[in-house]
């Protein structure tokens, strides 16, 4: 299949059909403790995958660990009074580089009793923790349903859910990670999340598009060792549209929901928004469109990739067959997104297509293309995998190429995903 093979391997699930709900990395002197903690969230209903419970005596742990990372939607990295034990290990660690790899939230959770200075692996460093040190607080729960959702509930009060002594703590903490998990499920099945009014609305600068026929994929010529999801090579029409000159930023995706969502929050406001679900994409294009008075949507993948080819023409890349001078990629990007515009555009005058953030587009994915869903958006009530396009900074160039595909589950979001608007005209 196309581009971005961990998400086409992982065949990753709906978050409530997961097999499992969550995976618990946790130090094994903290076993007792962890294992309170597992029943706790089984007798909520949640599916735990705990090595005690999971893996077989005599069998290499390896494989079962690899196996459970594909279906399984977050981490919860807990840190107790000894750090972290076995997460240390070189295998460890790689498993935990896959969660990352595979767009899911790895979350450290300082417990009661963790050191001041905790020691965490280079890994884990990267990420914001959720710190339990001094107590239960509600507003750290609800950093915690953020960190699992990427959904910002309304500011919290200071307010201490319970006064738990070190003996106590671990209990206490089944309970606080199942309010939290219940809570994604309201946010996940709830459309009417109150938005903040925006406080000025945001340009949006868009080019006209004419539309016309061209061939969509890649052909025996143009790409002899193409993925098999590129194909058929195929004649598609689009129709005229407006597309945005540059992926959506983050301060007007601040503008509009009243946060900002990205991972990297301190790349600066026209830095791409990332970090969001096609579900979250829907509630920013409902906000907008009503605050603006106008009907701004996703692309299709058809005039995803008619925009990225400069109007339909053969090229490698998004305007041309030179990635470094049109993509922030693996090569050059030093691991990180970077402000719009800063690559050549396309000859439509269109920047960033490929490389610097994935681009959510509303067709369902398929295999193969079928000459419908590369056309059309999906009916939102279709909660089925979206195509993403244009590969990001973490990808190779092989990744970021004109006519690379991949897809995404609606509600996961990943610190390489944005997007970038579409318009009818």
């Amino acid at each position: 299949m196309g581009g971005m093979r961990f998400l086409h391997e992982s065949r990753l699930l709906m978050f409530r059909y997961s097999q499992y709900d969550v995976f618990i990395s946790h130090n094994s002197i903290d076993k007792s403790a962890v294992l309170e903690l597992a029943k706790h969230l089984e007798s909520h209903g949640l599916k735990v995958w705990l090595d005690l419970w999971e893996l077989r005596p005599g069998h290499p742990f390896q494989e079962a660990l690899e196996q459970i990372i594909e279906t399984t939607h977050a981490a919860a990295v807990l840190v107790g009074s000894d750090g972290l034990g076995p997460w240390e290990t070189r295998e460890m660690r790689a498993c935990l580089e896959e969660f990352v790899k595979r767009g899911l939230p790895v979350i450290p959770v300082l417990l009661m009793g963790c050191s001041k200075q905790p020691i965490l692996p280079l890994l884990l460093r990267a990420f914001t923790w959720v710190d339990f040190r001094t107590g239960l607080y509600e507003e750290n729960i609800q950093r915690l349903v953020w960190g699992i959702t990427g959904l910002r509930l309304e500011e919290p009060k200071t307010v201490k859910v319970a006064d738990v002594d070190h003996q106590n703590s671990y209990s206490t903490w089944g309970a606080v990670l199942v309010m939290a998990l219940l809570t994604v499920l309201f946010f996940y099945k709830s459309d009417s999340r109150p938005q903040q009014p925006a406080t000025s609305l945001p340009e949006i600068e868009m080019i006209e598009l004419l539309g016309g026929e061209f061939m969509m994929g890649y052909d025996n010529t143009e790409m002899p060792d193409k993925h098999p999801d590129e194909i058929p090579y195929h004649r598609v029409k689009v129709n005229p549209f407006l597309i945005g000159k540059y992926e959506v930023s983050q301060e007007q995706w601040r503008l509009v929901m009243g946060d900002n969502p990205s991972y990297f929050n301190k790349c600066g406001e026209d830095c791409p928004v990332e970090n969001i679900s096609f579900v979250s994409v829907e509630r920013f294009i409902k906000a907008l469109n009503q605050q603006t008075g106008k009907h701004f949507r996703l692309p299709t993948e058809a005039e995803w990739e008619y925009a990225c080819r400069s109007g339909g023409k053969i090229q490698e890349y998004c305007g041309g067959n030179d990635p470094d001078a049109v993509a922030w990629y693996a090569d050059n990007a030093d691991e990180k997104p970077y402000n719009k515009g800063k690559k050549q555009a396309n000859e439509l005058g269109l920047c960033d297509l490929s490389g610097n953030v994935w681009e959510w587009t509303c067709s369902v994915y398929t295999e193969h293309y079928d000459n419908i869903s590369e056309i059309n958006c999906a009916d939102r009530e279709a909660r089925k995998d979206r195509v993403i396009r244009g590969g990001s900074w973490l990808n190779e160039r092989v990744e970021v190429r004109s006519g690379n595909r991949s897809k995404y589950p609606i509600n996961r979001l990943s610190h390489i995903i944005g997007i970038r608007l579409a318009h009818d005209i």
